[in-house]
């Protein structure tokens, strides 16, 4: 090593040509990692803005929501203890096939 440090000749073709090489793959496999991560990214940006879309569409009151009024009726047999409480059940249908549903109680809390 300390015979290479002190000679005048420079580094032959062959070094050259693999250092190039090696920082070339190391370059490719860096933007490679780079594309893939933005590529996951938007995927996911996409998915949850659809997501929050369709959310967004459910919860806003319309007449083409259906809804109907039911009775949720809640016991405990240990304790014998039977509750009603009264509820709207709203129902949309936001894709084919795929309904979103939410429910809220009549005159409470």
């Amino acid at each position: 090593m300390i015979k290479k440090l002190k000679s005048n000749s420079g580094e032959s073709l062959a070094e050259v040509l693999i250092a190039v090489l090696v920082l070339s793959f190391g370059v490719l496999m860096l933007a490679t990692m780079i594309r893939t991560a933005w590529n996951i990214v938007n995927r996911e940006e996409t998915a949850f803005k659809a997501y929050i879309s369709d959310k967004n569409k459910f919860e806003v009151v319309d007449d083409s929501v259906d809804s109907n009024e039911r009775t949720a009726i809640i016991s405990d047999e240990d304790n014998n203890i039977v509750t009603s409480i009264p509820i709207i059940i709203y129902s949309r249908e936001v894709d084919p096939g795929i309904y979103f549903y939410r429910y809220e109680r009549i005159g409470g809390d």
